[in-house]
């Protein structure tokens, strides 16, 4: 599947409108869609569903006008093993989709693996989140996710290119996870750049 970065090019390539516009090509990338426009009118296609859809206008929500056109689409249904099994490559692991991981790439040639329900890309903490429909107020990561709710993180995660030791990395793995989801190391270390790399001398010399 085309990660978002690159379905966000589809856009950024046609000149989708942003001003004004709440279907930005940013929430448009993130519910799946890739860019099919034509001089004389928007058009987008999700990469899951292949629906395509025609028109937008000012005031369209990309997640609420998929949801209501394709509502079978595997986004909004990844509470079946059937679905979870479309979002990976086929030499992927099978068992993944067995416990309830996703595949939804942010960047090229880079996996994002994780829990639909909690987001936890390691261990579940998701024992007591049960499924919802609900796009402005949803306990499912995902949902929040392709909803736009992390689009602060995922500008940043694409942006950056800090490399970090392994070792530190690994220091702070478990914290981070719950800080950011997305390979969260490089983007915390820029947020928070001085403090951090202060309280490392502190606690490693």
């Amino acid at each position: 599947m085309l990660s978002y970065e690159e379905r966000l090019k589809t856009f950024t390539d046609k000149n989708w409108p942003n001003s004004e516009y709440k279907c930005t090509s940013k929430l448009m990338a993130l519910c799946g869609f890739v860019c099919e426009s034509t001089k004389k009118i928007l058009v987008a296609k999700c990469i899951y569903c292949e629906k395509i859809l025609e028109g937008w206008e000012k005031s369209d929500i990309p997640i609420i006008e998929h949801y209501n056109h394709k509502k079978k689409c595997v986004l909004f249904n990844p509470r079946f093993f059937k679905n979870r099994l479309l979002f990976f490559d086929s030499n992927d692991d099978k068992s993944l989709p067995k416990n309830n991981f996703i595949r939804y790439d942010i960047i090229k040639n880079r996996p994002f693996i994780f829990c639909y329900k909690c987001g936890s890309t390691t261990k579940h903490t998701c024992k007591d989140i049960k499924f919802k429909i609900d796009f402005i107020d949803s306990n499912i990561f995902f949902f929040k996710l392709i909803s736009g709710k992390f689009l602060d993180m995922i500008d940043l995660h694409i942006t950056t290119n800090l490399k970090v030791p392994v070792k530190i990395k690994n220091i702070f793995e478990g914290i981070l996870e719950k800080v950011d989801p997305f390979c969260s190391l490089n983007e915390f270390l820029i947020k928070y750049e001085h403090e951090i790399l202060d309280n490392l001398e502190i606690h490693l010399f």
